[in-house]
Order: C-alpha cells, then sequence, then structure tokens
C-alpha cells in the first residue's frame, strides 16, 4: 500500500484570518488522500488546533508585529530587522521539519521564511502588490515581495483570476507563470439557518493593540444604543459577559460566525481579506468595515468596495455606530464568487509535483 503524502500547512499568526483561510485547503488536501500537518504560533496555532484536533501541528517562531501607528512604514520599518531575523530563524527551523516529520511538501500563507530546495513549496498570499503610499518605499518592498515569492514552486491567490473579484490590484497585475487563483476561500458554510437574535454584531480581529482599541470605541458606542448586539472578541483567553447589552463572547465558532453574519441587521468588522471572503460566502448585507490604522491593504479594499456600493466604512477614529445603523440600507452587501473547481485543480497539480 502506498504511503500517504505528508504535506505541512502553515499559517501566520496575523489574526485568525490566514489560519481561517487555511482551513478549506487542509479539508481538500485530506480529500485528495493527503496526510496533513498543521504549524504557526499562539492564536492562529491554538485555531488550527481546534479545528483539526486529530493532526500533528508544530510550533513555529513568532513574527510578533504590532500595529501602533496609523502608518504603515512607521509601523513596519523599525521591526523590519526583527522580521528578517525571524525569516532566517524560521527557515533553518523547516530544514529540522523536513527531516524529523518526513514532510513530502509545503503550503505556507504568507510565512515568507518557509521556502525550500528540498520540496515542493506552495506561497498563498492574496497581496501580489503591497500597497504603500510613499513610492520609493513601495518599490522597495515589492521588490522584496517579488524576491520571496520567486522562492517558491507556486503561488496561489484565492481569488477569481477575472472580475468580479475580492482582492482588486492587490492580487492582480503580475506576470508569474506559477500564479495560479484558486477562488476565495472560507470556512463558513452558507447553507446553514441565519440568527436573527441580534440587530448588531461585531466580530473584532487582528494584532494587538489595536484590537483591544477597537473593541474598547465599540463597546463604548454599543452601551448607548438600544439596539440588541452581540460583540465577539476574537480573542480564544478573553472573558465572556452574558446578560448584558452588549453581549460579549470571546470566540465563535465558524457555524455561529456564518449563522451571525447572515442574520445581523448591521455587522461591523475589519476589511481584512479573510474577513471579505468569509462575507462574500455567507452573502453578508449592511456591513460596515472599519480598517486597522496603519494596514493599507485594507483601507484599499474597504474604499474600493464602497466605491462598488457593495459596504460602507469609517475610520477608527472616527466610528459612529448610530449613523451605520440610519445609513445601513444604502448599501447591498455580498454576493457569492465560489467554486470548488480551482482549489481541486491547484491541489492536484501540486500533488503532482510531490
Amino acid at each position: 500500500m502506498t504511503k500517504p503524502k505528508r504535506i505541512f500547512v502553515a499559517a501566520l499568526n496575523w489574526g485568525l484570518g490566514h489560519a481561517a483561510r487555511c482551513v478549506p485547503i487542509i479539508r481538500e488536501l485530506q480529500q485528495q488522500g493527503v496526510e496533513v500537518v498543521i504549524g504557526s504560533d499562539n492564536e492562529a496555532l491554538w485555531f488550527l488546533k481546534n479545528e483539526f484536533s486529530e493532526l500533528e501541528s508544530i510550533e513555529l517562531p513568532s513574527y510578533n508585529v504590532r500595529y501602533k501607528y496609523s502608518n504603515m512604514f512607521l509601523n513596519i520599518a523599525p521591526q523590519l530587522p526583527k522580521l528578517l531575523r525571524i525569516l532566517s530563524i524560521e527557515r533553518n527551523f523547516l530544514g529540522h521539519i523536513i527531516k524529523s516529520q518526513k514532510i513530502d511538501a509545503l503550503i505556507s500563507d504568507n510565512r515568507y521564511g518557509l521556502y525550500s530546495d528540498k520540496i515542493p513549496t506552495v506561497f498563498l498570499t492574496h497581496q501580489l502588490n503591497i500597497r504603500i503610499s510613499n513610492p520609493l518605499i513601495s518599490a522597495a518592498i515589492n521588490n522584496l515581495n517579488r524576491f520571496y515569492l520567486k522562492k517558491f514552486d507556486f503561488v496561489w491567490i484565492p481569488d477569481t483570476e477575472g472580475t468580479p473579484n475580492l482582492s482588486g490590484e492587490l492580487g492582480h497585475g503580475m506576470a508569474m507563470d506559477k500564479i495560479r487563483y484558486i477562488g476565495p476561500q472560507s470556512r463558513l458554510d452558507n447553507t446553514l439557518e441565519a440568527n436573527t437574535n441580534y440587530d448588531i454584531v461585531a466580530i473584532l480581529s487582528g494584532p494587538e493593540p489595536q484590537r483591544t482599541y477597537f473593541e474598547n470605541i465599540l463597546k463604548a458606542q454599543l452601551l448607548k444604543m438600544p439596539q440588541k448586539s452581540l460583540l465577539i472578541r476574537g480573542c480564544p483567553n478573553c472573558e465572556t459577559e452574558t446578560g448584558v447589552n452588549p453581549e460579549i463572547k470571546a470566540f465563535a465558532n465558524a457555524e455561529e460566525i456564518a449563522k451571525l453574519m447572515k442574520g445581523a441587521k448591521l455587522l461591523i468588522l475589519r476589511s481584512g481579506y479573510s474577513s471579505l471572503m468569509d462575507m462574500a460566502k455567507v452573502e453578508a448585507k449592511h456591513i460596515l468595515l472599519v480598517p486597522t490604522p496603519g494596514q493599507t491593504e485594507q483601507e484599499y479594499l474597504a474604499e474600493r468596495l464602497v466605491y462598488q456600493g457593495h459596504i460602507m466604512t469609517q475610520k477608527q477614529s472616527d466610528i459612529d455606530i448610530e449613523n451605520a445603523w440610519n445609513e445601513k440600507e444604502n448599501f447591498r452587501g455580498f454576493n457569492a464568487l465560489f467554486t470548488s473547481e480551482h482549489l481541486t485543480n491547484a491541489v492536484a497539480e501540486f500533488l503532482n509535483r510531490v
């Protein structure tokens, strides 16, 4: 009997979005007879282990990036030497993992140090083009991005290749033979019945300390509103508060989130790409997106969707939930862009390399 191929799937711990979008990819690998080993660090590793308790897991070095300022350059520049050092540590660690765990191939979601000339590799990203306002810094960062992308055998983009699409200029416009568009990826189930128990549902995500800043702003405003509301903290180790308004939950599983996204009269989230894929999957309506300060990618995605009439957006410093509640009917939300065919084909192509 042929021994199943062992594929290492590693996700960046930058909020839970990267880990979440790996879930349908892991399931497709399992469907095609692969033995999967999962890897990440801190909350993202906890998330993957919670989703796939039966799988072997590996703790990876933490990038530990924090967003303090409302300027991408000021956030990343001081941390760049640390990040490059971690990529080197990560790459050296990978050599040990390949040998000790008998890994046959690797899929890395935005962990740039996980490339190898020993096994076939995939880099999963929605950012072929990283947006930075300063043109000189943008050129330098994107040259570095392309330098690392070239080290992988395939680059998978979780989006549609043509239009309509979710990522816009971020995930399009680069000519590279190794690029494959695998379609938007979400672990949510659109067939579940909507949970209509709450008027307003806020789902938090992303790196600290901005996640906590966002939570405090939302709680203060929701306390003053009569609508029944729920705030999901996106923090597995945080506290839950019931019997209050807003009701506060530390964490919600995929089934709960799908039902809540479908049933909320107003949905408040970050404009992270994984969140957009989730909202598109369940065809969520009446959405307020609040980009993480300093993340130009999220600002671009939100502005693009406003222009298309899908959602409304506000800056974190200017959040007005009452206004968003009054304006919610003016935005149509999402229609699904999902098909499993592209992912199935990409996985089959990749496994043929192993």
